[in-house]
C-alpha cells in the first residue's frame, strides 16, 4: 500500500512543469505564447512600415506569428518578428508594446527597447498626457525604468528551425535576408510598481490588452504597427484598427504551480501515515 502512495505522489510531480530559471531571451517559439488578434495568431503584412526599413517591419502570418509574449521566474518578455538585419548590424530603431490593463481601449504603459543614438536599452515608459486610444492620440511619457541589453534580457536573432522549430518560412517580407526576432524581457515587479504609481493594480491574473509597434525614435510614432496594414497617425482607435490584441493574462509563476503539487504531495503523505 505505501508503494501505492508514493506511486500516486511521483505521478503528481511528473505533472508539474520544472521550474524555471532566468528567463532566456533565445528560446524556441514553443516556450512562448502567441498573441491573439480575434480568432487567429497575430498577422502583420510585410512591407507596410512608414519608417526605417525591414528593421521596423513587423512581419508574420496565420501560421507564423509576428507578436509572443513569455512570463518566466518573475519576468515578463515580448518578442517582435521584424523583417531583417539591416547594416551596420543589430537593431537600431525602437519597439514597443502598450498595455491597456483595464481594459477600456486606451493604453497606460509601454514595455519595449530604445536603441537609437547609441543609448540602447531596455525600458518601461508611462503613456503620454493624451487620450492614448489611437495612433494620433497616443505619446510616449516619463521613463519609469531602464534595463542595460545583456544575453539575459535582450536578444536580435535570426528566425531559423532552432529559433522556431515550426516555422516554414524564414523570411516572410522575401527580401533575401532571414527575419529577426526581437526579444526582451524585464522584472515583473517593476511592470506592478510602474501601474501602482498610476493607482492601478496590476498582478499575473490581470487580463491585458496589447498594441506592439515600431518608430524611428521614441517621440515619434512612424514605423509598424501590429496587425493592420499600415495605420500610422491614424485618428482610429486601436481596436477599429486591428491593432488591439485579445485579452489575456500573464501565467502563474511557475514556482507557485510546483508548489501546489508538492502541497498535494504532501497530503498523500500525511494520509498514508495516518491510515497505517
Amino acid at each position: 500500500m505505501i508503494g501505492l502512495y508514493w506511486t500516486i505522489a511521483a505521478g503528481i510531480l511528473s505533472l508539474c512543469p520544472a521550474v524555471s530559471g532566468q528567463p532566456d531571451p533565445n528560446s524556441p517559439t514553443t516556450q512562448w505564447v502567441p498573441i491573439l488578434y480575434g480568432p487567429t495568431n497575430s498577422p502583420d503584412v510585410s512591407g507596410d512600415q512608414q519608417a526605417g526599413g525591414a528593421e521596423e517591419d513587423l512581419v508574420g502570418n496565420q501560421s507564423e506569428p509576428s507578436f509572443y509574449m513569455q512570463y518566466v521566474s518573475g519576468y515578463l518578455g515580448f518578442r517582435l518578428r521584424l523583417g531583417g538585419d539591416v547594416n551596420p548590424a543589430g537593431f537600431r530603431h525602437v519597439a514597443l508594446v502598450g498595455l491597456d490593463v483595464n481594459p477600456t481601449g486606451d493604453l497606460n504603459l509601454f514595455i519595449g527597447v530604445n536603441n537609437r543614438a547609441g543609448g540602447n536599452q531596455i525600458g518601461i515608459w508611462s503613456a503620454g498626457p493624451g487620450a492614448n486610444t489611437s495612433p494620433s492620440t497616443t505619446s510616449i511619457g516619463s521613463q519609469r525604468f531602464s534595463y542595460s541589453e545583456t544575453s539575459l534580457d535582450y536578444s536580435f536573432t535570426s528566425v531559423n528551425s532552432t529559433m522556431d522549430p515550426t516555422a516554414v518560412n524564414f523570411d516572410l517580407n522575401a527580401d533575401g535576408r532571414p527575419d529577426r526576432f526581437l526579444s526582451f524581457f524585464v522584472p515583473f515587479a517593476d511592470i506592478v510598481s510602474a501601474f501602482s504609481a498610476q493607482n492601478i493594480t496590476f498582478t499575473t491574473n490581470s487580463p491585458i490588452d496589447l498594441v506592439a509597434l515600431t518608430a524611428n525614435r521614441l517621440n515619434n510614432i512612424n514605423g509598424d504597427i501590429n496587425g493592420p496594414n499600415g495605420g500610422i497617425g491614424s485618428s482610429q482607435l486601436w481596436a477599429q484598427l486591428g491593432a488591439l490584441s485579445q485579452p489575456i493574462a500573464p501565467a502563474p509563476e511557475p514556482s507557485e504551480i510546483l508548489l501546489s503539487c508538492l502541497a498535494g504531495t504532501a497530503v498523500l503523505c500525511i494520509f498514508r501515515r495516518r491510515r497505517t
